[in-house]
């Protein structure tokens, strides 16, 4: 059950991505100043950065339900230092161009945070589903 809950998660992951990936090339077709090359590592990061936290969540939901919370919370603070060190640095490189940069990253973060929320959801029901 574990694979195939995560080729489906992988499946939409990818989807998301790519669908993110797309839209920021029309809004750089469109609108070149209003977007530099950097930015297409937004999503491709958050992508990764999501499958890294669903893969061990998930694995603690199966294996040993009593420890989610404590892991997730942990987690999740882990993840939020990884992106204020992310913020942290590109600042430092490009000063210049803070705000577009915040604007992509915000909004990249909002959508991969609910995404993840949302497939962890899924999975906790499915399991206690199957554990009844």
């Amino acid at each position: 059950m574990y694979s195939i809950v995560m080729k489906t998660f992988l499946k939409r992951l990818l989807l998301l991505s790519a669908v993110l990936l797309a839209i920021m090339a029309v809004v750089a077709l469109i609108n070149e100043n209003y977007f530099e090359s950097v930015f297409f590592a937004i999503p491709i990061y958050f992508a990764l950065i999501t499958l890294l936290l669903y893969c061990c969540v998930s694995r603690v939901i199966v294996n040993n339900p009593k420890r989610f919370m404590s892991v997730y919370m942990l987690l999740q603070f882990g993840e939020m230092v990884l992106h204020i060190v992310v913020l942290f640095v590109f600042i430092y490189f490009n000063l210049e161009m803070l705000k577009l940069f915040l604007i992509y990253f915000v909004s990249a973060y909002i959508i991969y945070a609910v995404f993840g929320k949302r497939e962890l959801i899924k999975l906790a029901k499915s399991d206690a589903k199957n554990n009844q």
